[in-house]
C-alpha cells in the first residue's frame, strides 16, 4: 500500500472515530523517535472484553487548572479516587475523564489513568493538540478518554489521572470529572 492510500485509510478512519463520537487511541507502542503519530512499524493493539460493573466513585475539579508543562507525567489536582472493589474474585474497572483542554502552542497534551500507581489500557491519549492553530484565541474544548483496568483483586485501589505536555508548550484543563465504574 502506497504511503498516500494508508494516509487516507487512517484519515477515514479517524473522521470515522469523531462522528461517531469514540476516542481513537493508538498503541502505547507507538514511535517515540517520530513524536507523534501511530507507530507504522507495529501497528495498533486492539482488545475487548466485558466488565460488570454496579457502583460508580467520582471526583471533579472546577475552574481552570494549569498551566502544565511537563514532558513526564504529573499527578492533575483532584482527581485522586479510591474506590473499593467487592468480592469474591476478581474484577476490572473502567475509569472516564472529561474535561476541556486547550494547549495553544504547536504542542500535544496526553492524559493516562493509573491505578494503585499503575497505568492502565490505553496507557496514554492524546487529549489535545495545537488547539490555536489559527492564532483566534478560542477557548478550549471538551474532551473524553475511557480507560480500562486488567482485573483487580477484591479491596481497596486508588485511581489518578496524570497529565503530560510532548514538548514542554503550557496546557490547560478545566471543569474535569473522573468516573470510576466497578463492582
Amino acid at each position: 500500500m502506497s504511503k498516500r492510500a494508508f494516509r487516507t485509510v487512517v484519515a477515514g478512519v479517524a473522521v470515522a472515530a469523531v462522528v461517531a463520537g469514540s476516542t481513537l487511541a493508538w498503541s502505547s507502542t507507538r514511535s517515540r523517535d517520530a513524536g507523534v503519530g501511530p507507530d507504522l512499524r507495529g501497528g495498533v493493539t486492539t482488545s475487548t472484553g466485558s466488565c460488570p460493573s454496579t457502583k460508580s466513585d467520582w471526583a471533579s475539579a472546577d475552574g481552570i487548572m494549569g498551566p502544565f508543562t511537563s514532558t513526564t507525567f504529573v499527578n492533575l489536582t483532584g482527581m485522586n479516587k479510591q474506590f473499593k472493589v467487592k468480592g469474591p474474585g476478581k474484577s476490572c474497572a473502567i475509569v472516564q475523564f472529561t474535561s476541556y483542554g486547550y494547549i495553544g502552542t504547536a504542542d500535544i497534551f496526553y492524559v493516562r489513568a493509573t491505578i494503585d500507581g499503575h497505568a492502565i489500557t490505553p496507557l496514554e491519549v492524546q487529549f489535545t493538540g495545537d488547539d490555536d492553530e489559527n492564532s483566534n484565541s478560542i477557548a478550549g474544548k471538551m474532551h473524553s478518554a475511557t480507560f480500562v483496568t486488567k482485573p483487580l483483586g477484591p479491596g481497596l485501589h486508588r485511581a489518578r489521572i496524570q497529565v503530560r505536555t510532548l514538548f514542554g508548550g503550557s496546557a490547560y484543563l478545566g471543569d474535569a470529572v473522573m468516573t470510576i465504574s466497578h463492582r
